[in-house]
């Protein structure tokens, strides 16, 4: 019966001390997180309409006297040059 209890308890305080563990790192995550978390004006990239047709970005730089970034990759990412 001594054993049995033994066992009981401390199974119950591993419990606890396993659910204040996770808690905790719960926490340390969230900490991380909203260290590397982009601020505002690092965003500001996504904002830009981007277009995906370059005839119609040849369009809208004429029409808008701006320069144009043309972005140009493989279909496949891993592709080799």
């Amino acid at each position: 019966m001594r054993a049995f209890l033994f066992s009981a308890t401390l199974l119950a305080a591993c419990g606890i001390l396993w659910a204040d563990n996770a808690q905790t790192v719960d926490q340390a995550l969230a900490r991380r997180a909203a260290a590397i978390k982009p601020a505002a004006e690092e965003l500001r990239w996504q904002q830009i309409p981007w277009v995906t047709d370059l005839a119609e970005g040849q369009r809208l730089a004429k029409a808008e006297e701006r320069p144009i970034f043309l972005w140009v990759t493989g279909d496949d990412p891993l592709e080799r040059c």
